[in-house]
């Protein structure tokens, strides 16, 4: 069995997130998981807004409209010793 040290996901949802909504300029979050393949990410509709989209499996792809970016997760999580 491997370890895994304890996350900071709690944290990253909370308020760390509640203090990047209140950057202007930021239009996408990303939450990726350490040991499995799944990423959250949250898109700005408004200054009060985000939508939540979820993404799990490798065949996933993410499109990061803000910055004209897709990736597979396969390609997030390509060197990544995943546990699930």
């Amino acid at each position: 069995m491997k370890f895994c040290p304890p996350t900071t996901e709690a944290y990253d949802r909370g308020l760390k997130f509640t203090y990047y909504k209140s950057i202007p300029s930021l239009k996408e979050y990303l939450l990726i998981a350490q040991d499995r393949p799944y990423v959250t990410h949250f898109i700005k509709q408004s200054e009060k807004e985000w939508t939540q989209r979820e993404y799990s499996g490798l065949s996933e792809i993410i499109e990061l409209v803000s910055i004209d970016c897709v990736r597979p997760l396969s390609e997030i999580y390509r060197d990544a010793e995943l546990t699930n």
